[in-house]
Order: structure tokens, then C-alpha cells, then sequence
């Protein structure tokens, strides 16, 4: 019984990973010669979702190229400039992130801005357990804009 209660409380703790930094608050200008990359994860709000992997404080170390550029929380985004050419964007499998890595290749064109949204969820109920689903998908700037003005800045 003490070691249930242990796990739930550290469950309940590592719900607190959401990000903490500054609110979006527009584009960065995008260089002549470079492109940018832009990574949402939103808050799901669906139900059950506080017991899944998008709420119980699991993130993901995101790697652009193979180089860690952060920690992707709850309510949050990153963004890095990178050059143009191919760019592969995954997520890293780690203690607070045991799944398989998502992967995204893309060919970067100078001066665009590329958008990726990581979705987690609760999927369901198996005899082991909790089935989490997620989705790393590329999206379209017109969907992204009104997203990122709910986040902050994950670094």
C-alpha cells in the first residue's frame, strides 16, 4: 500500500511539468539565409488526459539534427533557426519520455517557417494498462498562429 502511494504522489508531482517561460508573443524575424522551426505541444484538456503521458509530467528532449535543443512541456513551444536543407526533428526516449521516438524530415527552404505539433492523449484502457496515443504531425502556419498564442516558451 505505502509503495501505490508513493507513485501516486510522484505522478501527481510530475504534473506540474508544464512550460514556464515567456508567452508567445509573435514571430521572430526570419533571417535571408535561414529558416526557422517551430514545435507546439497544447494543453489536450480531454478527459482522462491527466493520467496519460500529455499530463502526468512526461516530456520529451527534442533534437534538431541530433543536437538537444530542449525539454517540449505541457503548454508549450520551441523554436531555433537552423539552415537551410534537410532538418530531421525527433523526439529522444528518456525517463520522462519511455516511449518510441516521432520523427519529422523536412527540407528547409531560406527564409520559411516550418511548424510541428506533438499531441499526446489518453487512447483507452488495456489489461496493462493505460494506452497513450501520440502524434508528432507537421501543421500549416494558419493553424499554428492561433495555437501558439496560447503558449509559452518551453526552454
Amino acid at each position: 500500500m505505502k509503495k501505490i502511494w508513493i507513485i501516486t504522489i510522484a505522478l501527481f508531482l510530475q504534473g506540474c511539468a508544464i512550460a514556464m517561460g515567456p508567452k508567445f508573443s509573435g514571430y521572430k524575424d526570419v533571417e535571408a539565409d535561414t529558416a526557422q522551426v517551430y514545435i507546439l505541444r497544447t494543453e489536450n484538456g480531454k478527459p482522462f488526459d491527466q493520467w496519460s503521458a500529455g499530463r502526468t509530467g512526461h516530456y520529451p528532449t527534442m533534437l534538431l539534427n541530433g543536437t538537444d535543443i530542449g525539454q517540449l512541456k505541457r503548454g508549450g513551444y520551441l523554436v531555433r533557426t537552423v539552415k537551410p536543407g534537410p532538418v530531421l526533428v525527433e523526439t529522444e526516449t528518456s525517463f520522462n519520455w519511455p516511449l518510441v521516438p516521432h520523427r519529422i524530415k523536412l527540407n528547409a527552404e531560406a527564409g520559411k517557417r516550418y511548424f510541428m505539433q506533438l499531441n499526446t492523449g489518453f487512447n483507452g484502457l488495456s489489461g496493462t494498462g493505460l494506452v497513450v496515443g501520440v502524434s508528432f504531425v507537421p501543421i500549416q502556419e494558419d493553424a499554428a498562429l492561433p495555437l501558439l498564442k496560447d503558449l509559452t516558451l518551453s526552454d
